[in-house]
C-alpha cells in the first residue's frame, strides 16, 4: 500500500441507525478516492460516536512516526469531502488536516481484555 487506508465502521450503530446514509458515505468515499484501500468493519468500538472512520497513514508516514487518526460523525457530505481532500493530499503526517475534520478527531478508549492472564 502506497497511500493512506481507511477503515469505516459499518455494521453496528453506524450502519444501523441510518443505513442509507452509511451506504452513501461509503459510496462517496470510494468514488472520491479511487485506488485507496477502504475497508469496512462490523464495529470499531466507540459506539457512543457515530459514523466512525479511521485513517491509517501511508507506510512512509508510519515509519516517520505518524499514527492512525480516528474521526467521528463522518456521515455528512462536508466531512466526507474534507476527508477525501486530506487523503488525496497525503493524510496523517503529510498534509495539514482541514479545520472541520480536526473538530471530529477523538482518541478511542482502550478496551479491557476479556481474557484473564495466567502466570
Amino acid at each position: 500500500m502506497t497511500g493512506c487506508a481507511l477503515t469505516v465502521c459499518r455494521g453496528c450503530c453506524c450502519g444501523r441507525e441510518d443505513p442509507v446514509q452509511a451506504i452513501e458515505m461509503l459510496e462517496r468515499l470510494r468514488a472520491d478516492l479511487p485506488g485507496t484501500v477502504i475497508r469496512t468493519s462490523d464495529c470499531l468500538g466507540p459506539c457512543s460516536r457515530k459514523d466512525v472512520v479511521v485513517v491509517q497513514p501511508s507506510a512512509r508516514m508510519r515509519r516517520a512516526g505518524s499514527r492512525p487518526v480516528w474521526l467521528a460523525w463522518m456521515g455528512d457530505r462536508r466531512s466526507v469531502a474534507e476527508l477525501a481532500g486530506w487523503v488525496r493530499e497525503g493524510g496523517p503526517g503529510q498534509a495539514e488536516m482541514p479545520a472541520g475534520l480536526a473538530l471530529q478527531v477523538f482518541r478511542p478508549e482502550k478496551r479491557a481484555s476479556s481474557r484473564k492472564r495466567t502466570a
